[in-house]
């Protein structure tokens, strides 16, 4: 009897960390799934997305031909309250960016409707300096100078430049 007492002892811890492990791994496979999923439906940048997103803000507005834009969502509308560009913009909105033609269109897909349209201007690529080290003899003498590095890195977020808009009265004909 004093042998039996240790082996349910034993036999209880061992269902208990089995049952543990399993609970664990069938929670550790459900998060991975989900965890593909989304990565799956927030992929940004999908050539099917794009062209969908295009062709419903060209049914609004002429846009650029010779060049596809970059295309962001909104996420959190908050960062960006210190932009007017994005004063009337909601979480889930669409910006387009086309960098060559210079002009960004905030799109509202749930309302299918063309929120702001604005220039931008964007920042200079980077420019990397490098000095090589020079040897000079004088008089048997060797000196030489350290490698310096400078690199120049600006801000790569757009400026987006807003411009009133014309009122009633501007495009009515006097």
């Amino acid at each position: 009897m004093k042998l039996l007492a240790p082996l349910v002892l034993i036999f209880v811890l061992f269902l208990a960390a089995a049952g543990g492990s399993a609970f664990f791994f069938n929670q550790y496979q459900k998060t991975r799934v989900e965890l593909e999923n989304l990565k799956k439906v927030t992929q940004v940048g999908t050539p099917e997305e794009t062209q969908l997103i295009i062709d419903k803000v060209k049914k609004h507005m002429l846009l650029p031909q010779n060049e596809i834009p970059q295309i962001a969502t909104i996420t959190d509308k908050s960062k960006l309250a210190d932009q007017p560009f994005f004063a009337k913009a909601k979480n889930g909105d669409k910006v387009l960016i086309y960098v060559k033609e210079k002009k960004a269109i905030l799109y509202d897909p749930v309302g299918d409707r063309i929120v702001e349209v604005s220039p931008i201007t964007l920042p200079e690529p980077t420019t990397s300096i490098q000095l090589q080290p020079t040897v000079s003899t004088n008089s048997g003498t060797l000196k030489t100078t350290p490698t310096t590095t400078v690199t120049v890195k600006p801000n790569l977020t757009p400026t987006v430049t807003s411009f009133p808009r014309p009122t009633s009265s501007l495009l009515s004909p006097q």
